[in-house]
């Protein structure tokens, strides 16, 4: 069986399948509020018990979609 070791699921951030071991996103990732992440895991087989950590790296992406006030807007412009 799988679990996350004590503090290895940071924020609650991630979702874990404990017969697969499967990690999963909980919720959505944000670049601006946190970067990097290490998730805690314990593996066992109800005899023996093993740790481990998996990073994980944050990309950052546009998400934030440009607004405009305008349905068009007309510009005109020179060349000197």
């Amino acid at each position: 069986m799988y679990n996350f070791s004590i503090q290895g699921n940071p924020d609650g951030m991630f979702s874990l399948d404990r017969y697969s071991g499967r990690i999963r996103l909980a919720r959505h990732l944000d670049y601006e509020a946190r970067k990097h992440y290490v998730v805690g895991l314990q593996a066992s087989d109800g005899e023996h018990e093993v740790y481990t950590t998996q990073e994980v790296f944050v990309t950052d992406e546009n998400d934030h979609a440009p607004q405009f006030d305008q349905q068009s807007y007309r510009v005109s412009h020179s060349l000197v």
